[in-house]
């Protein structure tokens, strides 16, 4: 990307800041976002991620399933 001014400049820096605070999943806080982890009860964030990741590891063998089955 080419900078064409400091406040281009600026600009590109706040948006990747905001993106990597907000959006991006960080490994060392259980692939959760900033953002989220560090508001409210970050053992309860915690809790909840590790449901939503059980529950698409569960379809994902449901669908690989009967993927198998539909091909034997």
């Amino acid at each position: 990307m080419e900078l064409r001014n400091l406040s281009h400049a600026r600009e590109s820096i706040a948006k990747w800041v905001r993106h990597y605070n907000e959006k991006r999943l960080h490994a060392g806080i259980g692939y959760m976002e900033p953002v989220l982890y560090y508001r409210g009860d970050s053992e309860q964030r915690k809790m909840e991620r590790a449901a939503k990741l059980r529950a698409a590891r569960e379809e994902r063998r449901r669908i690989n399933a009967e993927r198998l089955r539909q091909a034997a």
